[in-house]
Parts: structure tokens; sequence; C-alpha cells
């Protein structure tokens, strides 16, 4: 698996949607990736990000609100990428287990 940390996302659609919710920790993605996230705001408050490309496949994002109650990891993806292709494929290329994902779709 390569992944290389960008400085911004890149939709080729110019949109993105939600893949999948994990249950790693911003630390435990940072440490597991090799990536850094970053803060910012938007008008559902602050969250933390990491923007990379996955080598064979397009742009991911980390994405976790840090003042949500579930304070889960969410990876997003453009939103022309088909659900359950991107998924597999996220999956695969990233070396997720089962248990690391609480939510699809």
């Amino acid at each position: 698996m390569k992944l290389t940390q960008v400085d911004m996302p890149y939709w080729p659609s110019g949109m993105f949607r939600g893949l999948c919710e994990l249950s790693l920790s911003v630390d435990e993605v940072e440490e597991r990736f090799g990536l850094k996230f970053r803060s910012d705001r938007d008008d559902l408050g602050p969250y933390e990000w990491a923007a990379a490309e996955l080598e064979g496949f397009g742009c991911v994002l980390f994405m976790i609100y840090t003042e949500s109650l579930e304070k889960l990891v969410v990876i997003y993806v453009d939103l022309a990428e088909e659900p359950s292709s991107a998924l597999r494929t996220v999956v695969a290329r990233l070396q997720l287990r089962g248990s690391e994902i609480l939510k699809s779709g």
C-alpha cells in the first residue's frame, strides 16, 4: 500500500462522500498510515483531517469532528466512485480489518 499525504484533497467530480466510519482514533490513523492530521472548522464545528493519494485509487480524506458525541474517523472518497467497489478497494489497500469498520455507506 502506498499512501502519500497531500495538502488538499482532489475530487475529480468536485464532490465527495463518506465511505466508512472507523474504530481507529486519530493517533492510530496517524501512526498506522504515516499521516499528520490538521485542525480546521466549518459550520458543523471543529474537525481534524488528513488527505492522501492512495496508489491505484485516488484521493481519500480522513476526517473527524472533534466535538461530535461519536468521535469517529470517517473516510471520504470522490462522489463519482461507486460505493461498494470503492469500499472494497480502500479496505484492501489500507489493509483494514472488519472490526475496524464500524459503518459503511
